[in-house]
């Protein structure tokens, strides 16, 4: 079974839990847990860790999307804690980032190529130009599942990417989709790639806009899945 925690989002499940601009999700049930993204703060991202029962002391990697700060921001309270931990990140990240992180004692892997990470866990590798992004992939009997911090360089191209990269349908798209502030005709243009990749169900969050939402939901009905800071996700390896 993996297990899905989404710690930080810009919407909560209820006030049990702490809302604010960024994105982080906990991944358990595969050869190593997975920190996907921090937020933007590390207070916020403990307090909703502590809300959900998470330990610190269970993460065992670190998945960064990309740098901007809504997803970095908890980074240095995790490693202030738990230094000797495995980060990996794009590998257009400045030297200098990566020699900071590298300072409290953490492995860093800088990934720029589609790449195997450990037992059914894969990169995308870097997409887009500015700034550049990676996506985490998770291959499941079920089919893929495919977790994006902002897809800057677009959810389709990322899902074309991981359906090419393991040639496997995807089961499922968690995570911010980018979409705010898109028109009418570019978000229903973009569900419909989405649809014709083969990509089964979808929860969108972060980033991703409520109008955009609103269509998604409209389109993948019951395979619509609705999360924000405080939601867990359960998916069984098998049909």
């Amino acid at each position: 079974m993996i297990k899905i925690s989404i710690l930080y989002d810009n919407r909560s499940k209820s006030r049990k839990f702490t809302y604010g601009w960024g994105f982080s999700c906990f991944i358990e049930g595969l050869e190593h847990n997975i920190l996907f993204d921090t937020g933007a703060r590390g207070d916020i991202l403990f307090f909703n860790m502590e809300q959900m029962g998470i330990k610190l002391d269970i993460i065992e990697h670190v998945f960064l999307s990309h740098i901007h700060g809504d997803h970095t921001g908890g980074l240095v309270s995790i490693l202030e804690r738990k230094p000797k931990l495995t980060v990996w990140l794009p590998d257009s990240f400045p030297e200098s980032a990566k020699f900071e992180i590298g300072s409290y004692g953490a492995r860093v892997k800088a990934i720029s190529k589609a790449t195997y990470l450990f037992s059914n866990v894969y990169s995308t590798g870097e997409l887009g130009r500015s700034p550049k992004e990676q996506a985490l992939i998770i291959d499941t009997e079920l089919g893929l599942i495919l977790i994006t911090g902002c897809a800057h360089p677009g959810i389709a191209n990322f899902a074309l990417k991981a359906k090419n990269y393991l040639n496997k349908e995807i089961y499922l798209i968690l995570g911010g989709l980018h979409l705010r502030g898109y028109s009418k005709n570019d978000i229903k243009q973009i569900i419909n790639l989405l649809k014709d990749t083969g990509v089964k169900k979808i929860a969108p969050c972060h980033c991703t806009g409520e109008y955009a939402m609103e269509l998604l939901k409209e389109e993948y009905q019951e395979d619509y899945i609705d999360i924000s800071a405080g939601s867990l996700i359960q998916i069984g390896l098998s049909s």
